[in-house]
């Protein structure tokens, strides 16, 4: 135990007198640890303080027993510490890149979704897309000096008397009505002549009155007619325009007339007054749409006369002659 303590101890002799040794061929150099181990380790004011005549002291100086080294299970575990830490890290950084991704592909959805509900929108209720359409509305160009356009056919519903070949049976049909009090007009179409009695507002209605002339023993028929424009023929926007303000004031009163002529309360006086306005309003000085429009102003005011049968019996006299001028007008 002696011996042991022993080499892990340095005797260190102060004042001892150094002869100089003479170094060999032979000799080593000291070794700069043993060297570094061997400088003494007193403090320098302690050094100073020694006299210069005190004898030879002699000390040991302890070495501190080596502590073991890390051996290789402890570095090994404290590699594959940090091997973990960075794996550990890179992984942070992929949950990191995968939430952003995340993140920015939901809102680019939110935001394509709400462009295509902006763009696929059908409902233009909105104060811009109002103003936008009244803005073409108002931007739609006015027709060309000698412009003209088409007229569409005029379909109407006639309760009918009989059909001939030849005009002079037709007319003689055409008396014998009248001599019962009845209105009735020849109208030809297609090489035939027609004894029309009655113009109705639709074919349901034509022959339920075709029916109240059966009723009084009056062998009569049902039948639709289209009155179109000769071929090629057009008129220009104005005349179309009156046109169209006439068609309308004779389907209104055929309307009402059916209704008198059927005992249906229906009241259509403000329509009907509203018809005339507006057509009085197209025509001006047109002199060939006032003539066409005449028989039409006369049956209004008869219509608002009354709501009895007479009533639409005379209303129809004049709507009678109407269908007359128009087919000549439009020929």
């Amino acid at each position: 135990m002696d011996k042991l303590e022993r080499r892990n101890t340095i005797t260190i002799t102060l004042n001892e007198d150094i002869k100089p040794k003479k170094q060999g061929k032979s000799a080593k150099a000291p070794d700069r640890q043993e060297a570094a181990e061997q400088k003494p380790v007193q403090p320098v004011e302690e050094m100073q303080e020694t006299p210069a005549d005190a004898g030879e002291i002699e000390f040991d100086w302890k070495l501190p027993a080596e502590e073991p080294a890390l051996n290789k299970q402890q570095n090994s575990i404290f590699s594959e510490n940090v091997k973990q830490k960075k794996v550990f890290r890179k992984g942070r950084g992929i949950q990191h890149l995968f939430v952003i991704v995340t993140i920015a592909v939901l809102i680019g959805s939110g935001f394509t979704y709400i462009a295509l509900k902006t763009i696929t929108s059908k409902d233009p209720s909105s104060k811009e897309a109002s103003a936008l359409l009244e803005n073409q509305a108002e931007t739609v160009p006015a027709p060309a000096a000698g412009e003209t356009v088409a007229v569409s056919p005029l379909k109407i519903s006639m309760v009918q008397g009989g059909v001939f070949s030849n005009k002079e049976a037709a007319e003689k049909g055409k008396q014998l009505f009248h001599s019962k009090g009845m209105p009735a007009i020849v109208f030809v179409q297609q090489e035939k002549y027609y004894v029309l009695l009655f113009a109705g507002d639709n074919l349901a209605r034509t022959k339920r009155i075709a029916q109240e002339y059966r009723n009084k023993g009056i062998d009569s028929y049902w039948k639709e007619f289209s009155l179109e424009t000769a071929k090629g023929r057009k008129v220009t926007p104005a005349e179309a325009k009156e046109l169209e303000a006439v068609r309308t004031l004779y389907r209104e009163l055929a309307t009402s007339s059916s209704a008198h002529m059927l005992a249906a309360k229906e009241n259509h006086d403000a329509s009907i007054q509203h018809a005339v306005k507006q057509l009085k309003q197209a025509t001006g000085d047109d002199k060939g749409i006032q003539k066409v429009a005449g028989p039409l102003l006369k049956a209004a005011e008869v219509n608002g006369s009354g709501e009895s049968v007479k009533t639409a019996l005379e209303t129809q006299e004049q709507l009678l002659n109407f269908l007359l001028a128009y087919q000549d007008y439009i020929k």
